[in-house]
């Protein structure tokens, strides 16, 4: 499987057959939106902007959209996600490509956006998490946690159609869990939660 962009930086799939979704993810995504129907839908019919969509947790966010607009939602969302792919997997959303819910653009979120039509709601989850990629891209994973997200802060101080920015994050942040327990300390989750 290829990924290339056409001229407006939208992500086009080649492969020799159709991507299919992963079955346990398909499972997971089922599962939540059962437990979370109630909290997912204020966001139906809504246009979401994500950002990292081909990451580990921006992919699983544009899943559980998806399976949201076929089974939870009575109107779907518009989905716009941007991905530079510096860390992102192609190959997580590629059985999405093919919607017209969804709109693959490769950006760099570091950077200011010019997405052509309006947003509902910012779900931020570009990011280099693992350390293999943020010790090669030292200065990229800066940009992206610094610059992006105050660029997505920005976007939605500027525009009063945009209602609310989620910001995402993996537990890289925490640091290593107690060695002794394998689990982080209550208190150091506590403390980040409240800031």
């Amino acid at each position: 499987m290829r990924a290339v962009s056409d001229k407006d930086g939208v992500l086009l799939i080649s492969a020799n057959s159709v991507p299919q979704q992963n079955h346990i993810i398909q499972e997971d995504v089922r599962i939540l939106c059962g437990e979370l129907e109630a909290v997912l839908r204020p966001l139906a019919g809504s246009t979401l902007l994500i950002t990292g969509g081909s990451g580990f947790l921006g992919s699983y966010l544009l899943d559980t959209i998806a399976y949201a607009n076929d089974h939870v939602f009575d109107k779907p969302c518009r989905v716009i996600t941007v991905d530079n792919l510096q860390s992102g997997v192609n190959a997580r959303t590629a059985h999405l490509t093919g919607r017209s819910d969804f709109r693959f653009l490769d950006g760099d979120v570091s950077k200011p956006l010019d997405l052509g039509e309006p947003v509902h709601r910012i779900l931020h989850a570009a990011g280099i998490a693992s350390p293999t990629f943020y010790r090669r891209f030292p200065m990229e994973t800066i940009d992206v946690n610094v610059t992006g997200t105050r660029l997505m802060l920005e976007m939605a101080r500027n525009d009063r159609n945009i209602k609310s920015v989620l910001h995402l994050s993996t537990s890289e942040i925490y640091g290593d869990p107690d060695s002794s327990t394998g689990h982080f300390d209550v208190e150091v989750f506590w403390l980040l939660e409240t800031a």
